[in-house]
């Protein structure tokens, strides 16, 4: 665990003890944190993005593979940030090898001092930066565009699909739950209910027990609602960290994508052109 990962874990304790404080955009510690991250960053290209205001990092990482399968846009957890040692930082280097583009970006953090309820606050301005980061990866000319998100970044990302959030092909909450400490609160469920794409809800069977209760009512609301784009994955012996499991998580993932959202999706525009054209010529000999 390196010092500025202890630091995020600092602030975030304080924040269970302090006061609350309404959350701002880009906060002065925010870009403290995000101006010592980016020094650290070894693997990827740190690209820094404006949202509604915000200043924020994020760090991209090309596909290794000569074709790409996609892009994956990684929302880390509460307190957390962009190269976040558990889950987040395992994805987003694991798995261009397969194929994915992974764009990992900062997710907002409050000021220490402000108690963690203020975190159901932050939605606006986490869609703000999730459109943001969309928008720059379709401007790269990806075509096939996932969001992943683990535990607090899993109901973000939710969040942001279920108000109409556009350009993403499937979603993967990983380690879901509802935070109900949250002010104002927020409806996980709900928001799953909202969401036309295909979904993965993934997990560990050593997880924290508001994961596993909340995931049981989960997998009954989806029969009951008959949603067939809805998947859950039990990773067995898992905690919620998937502590040395991460092999196994990112395997779990890619097969899921193979399915869910397959086939190689970074096409340039004039490529795209020279298709369709083909494909119009195709046609006209046919007739």
């Amino acid at each position: 665990m390196t010092s500025i990962d202890n630091l995020f874990r600092l602030a975030l304790v304080l924040c269970w003890l302090l006061p609350v404080r309404l959350p701002a955009a880009t906060s002065t510690y925010e870009q403290e944190m995000a101006e010592a991250l980016v020094q650290r960053i070894e693997q990827g290209e740190v690209v820094w993005f404006t949202a509604g205001g915000d200043r924020f990092p994020g760090i991209y990482h090309q596909h290794l593979l000569e074709q790409a399968q996609g892009a994956a846009l990684i929302l880390h957890g509460m307190g957390g940030h962009p190269d976040w040692p558990e889950v987040i930082a395992p994805l987003r280097l694991n798995l261009p090898v397969s194929g994915w583009t992974t764009l990992s970006i900062q997710m907002p953090l409050l000021e220490p001092g402000a108690a963690l309820s203020g975190y159901g606050e932050t939605m606006s301005l986490a869609s703000n930066r999730i459109r943001s980061a969309i928008r720059y990866l379709r401007d790269k000319k990806f075509l096939n565009i996932v969001i992943i998100g683990h535990s607090f970044g899993a109901i973000t990302g939710a969040h942001y699909l279920a108000g109409a959030g556009t350009g993403v092909q499937a979603f993967i909450g990983i380690s879901m739950q509802g935070f109900d400490f949250l002010n104002p609160r927020l409806d996980l469920n709900a928001y799953l209910a909202r969401i036309d794409i295909p979904v993965l809800d993934l997990y560990g069977s050593r997880d924290f027990s508001e994961v596993l209760r909340q995931s049981e009512e989960r997998r009954l609301e989806a029969e009951k609602m008959n949603r067939q784009y809805y998947q859950q994955i039990t990773i067995d012996a898992a905690d919620h960290y998937f502590t040395g499991l991460e092999d196994v998580m990112i395997r779990r993932i890619r097969g899921w994508l193979d399915i869910a959202a397959p086939g190689v999706q970074e096409i340039a525009d004039d490529k795209l052109n020279d298709r369709i054209e083909s494909d119009s010529t195709e046609k006209s000999d046919k007739q």
